[in-house]
């Protein structure tokens, strides 16, 4: 059971080390400039959820390429634009529904 344990331990300490580097990477690929338009971005879609700008307009807005607004996004955020906005409005579905709102 110590032996269980210890492992444990030790494969605790291996996935610690590879977020850490994970995350490392992301910065070093992205510049400190880039990251902050890309949260810019992602502020901007939460708050037109119900009439978002197209990608496009979006990159404009926040002074990024659209090719480097789309990897940002999934680089930092695990998912695409699309893909976040769309979680967006399912949370937002299901809190209505729980109010019962609609």
């Amino acid at each position: 059971m110590y032996l269980e344990g210890k492992v444990l331990e030790l494969m605790a300490m291996q996935l610690a080390q590879l977020t850490e580097s994970r995350s490392a990477a992301i910065e070093t690929t992205l510049k400190p400039r880039n990251i902050d338009r890309i949260y810019q971005a992602r502020d901007i879609l939460a708050t037109n959820l119900e009439n978002p700008p197209l990608i496009s307009e979006l990159a404009q807005q926040v002074e990024l390429s659209e090719s480097t607004l789309r990897r940002g996004f999934k680089k930092l955020f695990n998912t695409t634009i699309i893909g976040y906005l769309t979680l967006l409005r399912m949370e937002q579905a299901k809190k209505l529904l729980r109010e019962k709102s609609y």
